[in-house]
């Protein structure tokens, strides 16, 4: 039997990606406004959103051991915090080099600069 990780694992997490995508929209305002118009930014959303989607999977299967006593308890457990962990680290790493390539490619900036 197997357990399904879910991502967004709870309602809630739905809305932190909600929230992680406005303060990605606005720090690429805040690091560019003064260069670029408006509609740039508006441009960057529309093609940045989708990819920003694909980065978080739907489902991962891990075996279910709800026995504490079970040796492999605790690298079940281990493995969930690492995949929450490595799902969060390559969204911010790949939305940062993402990013970066958008900025570069459509309008000669860097979101450094």
């Amino acid at each position: 039997m197997n357990k399904i990780i879910n991502f967004p694992r709870k309602s809630h997490e739905q809305n932190n990606i909600e929230e992680a995508w406005g303060e990605i929209v606005g720090e690429v305002y805040e690091q560019i406004r003064h260069r670029v118009p408006n509609e740039y930014i508006d441009e960057f959303a529309k093609l940045f959103r989708p990819m920003f989607d694909s980065l978080i999977p739907t489902n991962i299967p891990l075996p279910l051991i709800t026995d504490r006593e079970d040796p492999y308890f605790e690298i079940v457990k281990d493995t969930e915090r690492f995949l929450n962990s490595y799902i969060t680290h390559s969204i911010r790493t790949r939305r940062d080099r993402e990013l970066l390539w958008f900025l570069r490619e459509k309008y000669g900036v860097w979101g450094n600069e």
